[in-house]
């Protein structure tokens, strides 16, 4: 299985763990983009879990999105419209972990 066979409720869970605070997640967006070559030379496969919350203290609620890469690499970012950023991935071992007990197995074939 890879990333394609990731359901919506799995990626509400790593949202879960990559976000310090999941009681304030709100308007979650789950999305699978499958490789499709006619669309750019950089075409990927990946997984984009959106959603908004507070990133710097009581600041409004931001829009944060974690992609899952086929290699099940896991970048996380926020943006606010005029500012983004990168986020460090909180509980990268158990988002690892997660992969494994779902039987999800990394892919590094283009």
């Amino acid at each position: 299985m890879g990333i394609k066979d990731l359901t919506e409720e799995q990626g509400l869970e790593i949202a879960k763990l990559l976000y310090p605070s999941p009681k304030l997640i709100t308007d979650y967006k789950f999305y699978y983009q499958p490789y499709d070559a006619s669309m750019y030379e950089d075409a990927v496969e990946l997984v984009r879990i959106r959603f908004k919350a507070p990133v710097f203290g009581y600041s409004p609620n931001y829009q944060l999105m974690g992609i899952i890469y086929k290699s099940l690499d896991v970048y996380f970012y926020y943006w606010n419209g005029k500012v983004n950023g990168y986020l460090p991935n909180r509980n990268q071992y158990k988002v690892q972990e997660k992969f494994k007990e779902w039987g999800i197995e990394p892919d590094f074939e283009k």
